[in-house]
C-alpha cells in the first residue's frame, strides 16, 4: 500500500474507533438511535458543505440512489446495534466482535461465487478462534458485567458486524460507479431518515422515559457532535483510501484496527481489565482479519 493510502486507513481506524467509544457516553440512558441520529446529521451537514464548496453536483442516478439507500440503512442499523452493545457490556468484547464484518464480507463474496485463496480460509479460521477467545474470557469482566449482559453485548456486536459487512458488500459491488463524496452524503442522509423514522415509530408504539435534564442532554449533544465529526472524517478517509484498485482490500484490513483503538480507550478511560486470554483473542482476531483482507 502506498504511504498516503496507508495513513488515510490509519486515520480512519483512529477516528472511527474513538467515535465508537464515545457512544458509551452519548447513547447512555437513551435509545442508541438518538446517538446515531446525531452522527448522521453531522455527516450530512459536513458532506453537504464539502460538495457545495467543491462545486460538485448533488445528482446521482436512480440506481445509485438505491445503492446508497441500502448502504445508509444498513449502516444506521449497524451503528444502533454497535452502540447498544457498547453501552450495555464490555467495550473490549463488543468492538473486536464487530470487526469481524471483514470476515463476514469475505464469506458473502464467497456466496456470490468469488472464491478466496487458501490463506483467506486460514485467516477466517484464525479470526473465528480469536473471537471465541474474546467471548469466553472470564477474568476480564469479573464483578463488572453479568453473563447475560455479555451475551447480549456479543449478539448485538455480531449483528452490527453482519450489517456493516452488507453495507460494504453493496458499496464494493458498485465501487466503480459511485462518487465518494456524493455517496457519503446520501448514505448519511438516508441513515438520518432511517433513524428519525425509527424513533418516531418507537414513540408512537410506546411513550419513552422523561427527557434527561437540560445540562446532561447538552453534554450528550456535545459528545455526539464530536462523535459525528470523528466518524465522518474516519469513514470519508476509508472511502477515499478504498477507491484505489487493490487498496479496496488492503485499506479495510488496516481500518479493522478500529477495534483495537476502541478497546484501548476502554482500558484507559473505563479501567476495563484485559485478561491474557482476551488480549490474545483480540490480537488473533486482528491477525485473522488482516490475513483475510490481504489474501482475498
Amino acid at each position: 500500500m502506498l504511504a498516503v493510502e496507508f495513513l488515510y486507513a490509519l486515520l480512519a481506524a483512529f477516528c472511527v474507533g474513538t467515535a465508537d467509544f464515545l457512544s458509551r457516553f452519548s447513547a447512555k440512558g437513551r435509545h442508541p438511535a438518538h446517538a446515531v441520529l446525531r452522527v448522521a446529521a453531522v455527516g450530512v451537514v459536513l458532506a453537504f458543505f464539502f460538495i457545495a464548496l467543491t462545486d460538485q453536483r448533488f445528482y446521482l442516478p436512480l440506481d445509485m440512489l438505491f445503492v446508497t439507500f441500502l448502504a445508509g440503512c444498513a449502516n444506521a442499523g449497524a451503528l444502533i446495534l454497535l452502540y447498544a452493545a457498547i453501552t450495555r457490556g464490555p467495550v473490549a468484547l463488543a468492538s473486536p466482535l464487530c470487526a469481524l464484518s471483514t470476515v463476514l464480507l469475505t464469506l458473502e463474496w464467497l456466496a456470490l461465487g468469488v472464491y478466496p485463496g487458501l490463506y483467506a480460509y486460514i485467516g477466517i479460521a484464525i479470526a473465528v478462534c480469536g473471537a471465541a477467545a474474546i467471548g469466553f474470557s472470564k477474568k476480564s469482566d469479573v464483578g463488572l458485567y453479568s453473563p447475560a449482559h455479555k451475551r447480549i453485548t456479543a449478539c448485538f456486536a455480531l449483528g452490527a458486524a453482519l450489517l456493516f459487512s452488507l453495507r460494504l458488500l453493496v458499496l464494493q459491488y458498485h465501487a466503480e460507479a459511485i462518487d465518494v463524496a456524493r455517496a457519503f452524503f446520501y448514505m448519511r442522509l438516508f441513515a438520518f431518515v432511517f433513524c428519525a423514522a425509527f424513533l418516531i415509530f418507537l414513540s408512537l408504539k410506546s411513550p419513552g422515559p422523561e427527557a434527561p435534564p437540560a445540562d446532561k442532554d447538552f453534554k450528550k449533544n456535545l459528545v455526539g457532535l464530536a462523535q459525528g465529526v470523528l466518524e465522518t472524517i474516519g469513514i470519508a478517509a476509508l472511502l477515499y483510501a478504498s477507491q484505489f484498485g487493490h487498496y479496496r482490500v488492503t485499506a479495510p484490513a488496516v481500518f479493522s484496527c478500529f477495534a483495537v483503538v476502541t478497546a484501548l480507550w476502554s482500558v484507559i478511560v473505563l479501567k476495563e481489565k484485559l485478561s491474557a486470554v482476551r488480549l490474545f483473542g483480540i490480537l488473533l482476531t486482528m491477525i485473522g482479519i488482516v490475513t483475510v483482507q490481504v489474501s482475498s
